[in-house]
Parts: C-alpha cells; sequence; structure tokens
C-alpha cells in the first residue's frame, strides 16, 4: 500500500480515516480554463495509480460538470474517498443567461443557495446520480463565508434554514448510512467556532487559515478541534499558488488574488530556509498542515498528470526536523506548535 493511501488519519471522531494527501476537484469542473474530458479521465486514473484515495467534490465546481467527470473516472470502484458538498441546488437555465463566473464552458445550470431539508436531501439525491453512486464517504456544507453575519452574534437568511431544517436532512443522511461524515466548509474563523462544538459536525473543510503562510487558525480553532475531537480538513495549502509557484513566477497570487508585498517578502523568507535544507516549497506547503494532530488530510487541486506526480512526490519528500525548528526560530511558524508530529 502507497504512503498516500489508508489506513491515514482519523477524521475527528468518526470512523473514517483518510490519507494525507487528498484530491481537489475543483479544476474538473473546467475552473479557470477548460480541460477535456480525457484529461480529467487521466489526471483522476494518474492520482489513483499514485496511491491519492480520497476525492473531494462539489455541485457547484463547474455547475455538476467536476461530479459528473470524477463519476466517469471512478465508475464502480469502491477503494476510494468521496467528499461532496451542500448548499446549492443547480436548476436547468432554459435558454436563460447564467453567469458561471470562474468556471469555463459550464453545463447549461444556474445554482441558487438552498439550506433547507428538502433542499438539501435534493441535492444530495442529486449528486449521487452525478457521481453513479449510492452514497458518499464525507458531506460538506460549502461556502459558509458567503453568508450574511449580523452583528448581534445571529446568522440570519440561509442559517435559519440549516438551522431549521437542513441540520436535520444531514443528520438523517448520516444515520441512514447515505453518508458517513457530515463537515462545515470556510475559511473564516469566526465561522468555524460556531460550528466546531455543534453535534451535527464532525470535521471542518478548513481553506488558508492553516497553511504554511498563514497560521491564524492556530492555536485556538486547531486545539478546539482537538479537544473536541473534530476533525480538519485542510484546503488550499498553497495560498492559491504562490506556495506552489514561489516568488519567481510573473503572477503571483495568494488568497484567491494577488499577493501583496508583504506576503511576498514572506514567501521569500521562507524559500530562503527551503534552499538552506533542500527542501522544495511545494513539499513544505503540503506537509506543514500535518504538524498538528487534529489534520487528517490536506486537498490539493489538480488539473493534470504532472500536477498529480508533483503533489504526491511533495508529499513523500523528506524533509528533516530542523526545518521546521528553523521557521519558528525566524517566527514563519508558531513557536507553540510541536513539530514532532511532522510526517517525516
Amino acid at each position: 500500500m502507497s504512503l498516500l493511501e489508508r489506513p491515514g488519519r482519523k477524521l475527528g471522531s468518526s470512523d473514517l480515516r483518510l490519507g494525507p494527501l487528498g484530491f481537489g476537484c475543483v479544476p474538473l469542473g473546467n475552473l479557470y480554463t477548460s480541460i477535456s474530458a480525457s484529461q480529467a479521465l487521466e489526471t483522476v486514473t494518474a492520482a489513483r495509480n499514485s496511491g491519492i484515495d480520497y476525492f473531494d467534490t462539489a455541485p457547484f465546481y463547474g455547475f455538476g460538470l467536476s461530479e459528473r467527470r470524477l463519476g466517469v473516472a471512478l465508475g464502480a470502484e469502491e477503494e476510494v474517498m468521496i467528499s461532496t458538498k451542500v448548499g446549492r441546488t443547480l436548476f436547468p437555465a432554459k435558454g436563460r443567461p447564467v453567469d458561471h463566473g470562474i468556471f469555463r464552458e459550464a453545463p447549461p445550470f444556474g445554482a441558487a443557495f438552498d439550506f433547507t431539508h428538502d433542499g438539501v436531501m435534493r441535492q444530495v439525491e442529486d449528486s449521487l446520480q452525478r457521481l453513479g453512486r449510492d452514497r458518499v464517504d464525507c458531506l460538506v456544507i460549502h461556502d459558509l463565508g458567503l453568508w450574511h453575519m449580523e452583528t448581534t452574534d445571529v446568522l440570519e437568511g440561509h442559517y435559519k434554514d440549516l438551522a431549521g431544517g437542513g441540520l436535520r436532512a444531514l443528520e438523517k443522511l448520516r444515520a441512514e448510512g447515505t453518508v458517513r461524515a457530515v463537515g462545515a466548509g470556510a475559511n473564516e474563523l469566526t465561522l468555524c467556532n460556531r460550528f466546531i462544538e455543534r453535534p451535527e459536525i464532525d470535521f471542518i473543510l478548513l481553506a488558508l487559515r492553516f497553511t504554511l503562510l498563514d497560521q491564524s487558525a492556530f492555536p485556538e480553532l486547531m486545539n478546539d478541534a482537538a479537544r473536541t475531537q473534530t476533525g480538519i480538513i485542510v484546503g488550499a495549502p498553497f495560498q492559491s499558488g504562490i506556495l506552489a509557484t514561489g516568488t519567481s513566477g510573473d503572477t503571483l497570487n495568494a488568497n484567491y488574488g494577488d499577493a501583496d508585498g508583504e506576503t511576498i517578502v514572506r514567501v521569500r523568507r521562507i524559500e530562503a530556509i527551503c534552499a538552506t535544507h533542500s527542501v522544495p516549497l511545494p513539499a513544505a506547503a503540503l506537509q506543514f498542515p500535518l504538524l498538528h494532530p487534529a489534520v487528517a488530510s490536506v486537498l490539493a487541486g489538480m488539473r493534470s498528470v504532472n500536477e498529480v506526480a508533483a503533489n504526491a512526490a511533495a508529499m513523500l519528500c523528506p524533509i528533516p526536523p530542523q526545518f521546521w525548528s528553523d521557521l519558528q526560530a525566524e517566527g514563519l511558524i508558531p513557536a507553540a506548535l510541536d513539530c514532532g508530529a511532522a510526517p517525516q
């Protein structure tokens, strides 16, 4: 069995164990640029051949395209873990213009937020049809950060639908075995804190806030997750680009936008320590989140066979303990973080 496969780390208090590197399927939905159906199939196949067995998708990724492509690529294979998401219902555009935003050549569907009981149940049924399965392992409440937050400490709008029935639907789906674990997805720490102790939630899918560049989730959220046995899956480990490309690229992206000067300087300091220890920056970025025991897996988006190979090699790259100690000494990662949990 490959080191990238299960048995891996336990996902919170659930019975799931995930391998250290997960396949983020948003590129299969033609994020920013289109890829062909054959390229999508080849990329997923390469991931399986490399030992990656955890795949994360969503209805919103390409308006159904990512789920459909993943379903075709995996077929009826059982030795995989799949997570998808709820929160948006897709509907036929019927000739009406729809804005697909960052997704190219998407199918003729629109999407509307829906966190009601019936909406969640319908979304899961539709996802299972696109995936060609009768169950999934993980189900994530999608895009919590797009909700409106009131200063009175009450989430309005969609939260009312979720609290009024959506969470009940998630519990029902878990109880009947249609899903095995339920998670909440966000990159805003205040929202994560609202969900981390809810009994309906087994894990948090946390993007951007526990990376080699941004550790704002530490110590409070990360330690609360360990205390409550709430699993953490880390998304966007490359900070949306700059931790994969480094600072020598023509386009420097961070936090889904252009990297600012302070970010670039910080990454250059990290690059200098990487050079001292002959550690590739992407390897450090992928392995850093696993320093915390609450983290079960790290999700990286992949759109080609070459990206799969690069990410698999980066996750398996040996990193000496002194590398992490030097980052701590320079104040680039928290001194209180126990680097003894490093995967290498």
